[in-house]
């Protein structure tokens, strides 16, 4: 298995898709750029829909999961 690591500018410039596709692949690289990309506002989304952002942390890790 071969490892990317992907800059963070280029990992912006990155699809959702190809990410997804190479993180399924066995790429923690592509993972961590999803993770960075989307874990804010889910975290926000999350914590608003629950009214609980402690619990929020947890409903993330699992959707990461």
């Amino acid at each position: 298995m071969q490892l990317v690591n992907y800059p963070s500018k280029q990992s912006h410039e990155l699809s959702d898709q190809v990410l997804l596709a190479s993180s399924v692949a066995g790429d923690d690289s592509a993972f961590e750029c999803i993770v960075q990309r989307y874990q804010t506002p889910l975290y926000n989304f999350i914590g608003r829909s629950l009214g609980d952002y402690e619990q929020a942390f947890d409903v993330l890790q699992f959707v990461f999961m």
